[in-house]
C-alpha cells in the first residue's frame, strides 16, 4: 500500500472518531413521563409527550392516542472517555458499535382519554 494512501485512510478514520463520545457527553433529558397518570388532562400528557403519532375515537366515547418519545439518556463523562478511547485505539471503527450503544431509543406510550379528555389507562412499552 503506497504511503499516500495509508494517510488518507488514517485521515478518514479520525474523521468519524468522536460522534458516540459527543452523544455520551450531551445526552437527552426526554420527557417527564410522571405526568401520565389517571385523571391528567391530555393538555398536560401532549405538553411533555408531544403530539400523538396517532389517534382514535373510540365507541364508547374514549379515545386512544398513541405518542413515541425518547428515552431519557443522561449525560456520561466516563463513557464518553470510554468511546474517545476505544475510537483512537481501533482508528474509528469503534464508532460503529459506539454509536449503536449511543443511539437514540424510543418508547411507546398508549393513552386512553375518557370523555372529559382526562386520562382513563396508559401503558408504556419500548418501541422495537
Amino acid at each position: 500500500m503506497r504511503p499516500e494512501s495509508k494517510v488518507v485512510i488514517l485521515a478518514l478514520c479520525l474523521a468519524v472518531c468522536g460522534c458516540s463520545a459527543q452523544k455520551a457527553l450531551s445526552g437527552n433529558p426526554g420527557p417527564y413521563v410522571g405526568v401520565v397518570r389517571k385523571g391528567a388532562t391530555r393538555s398536560d400528557v401532549e405538553r411533555e409527550l408531544g403530539n400523538p403519532v396517532s389517534s382514535r375515537i373510540n365507541a364508547d366515547g374514549t379515545s386512544t392516542r398513541i405518542y413515541e418519545y425518547e428515552i431519557t439518556n443522561k449525560p456520561s463523562k466516563a463513557r464518553a472517555v470510554m468511546h474517545g478511547f476505544f475510537d483512537y485505539g481501533t482508528l474509528g471503527a469503534w464508532e460503529f458499535i459506539g454509536s449503536e450503544i449511543e443511539a437514540v431509543r424510543k418508547q411507546t406510550c398508549i393513552v386512553t382519554y375518557d370523555a372529559n379528555d382526562c386520562v382513563k389507562t396508559a401503558t408504556v412499552k419500548a418501541k422495537e
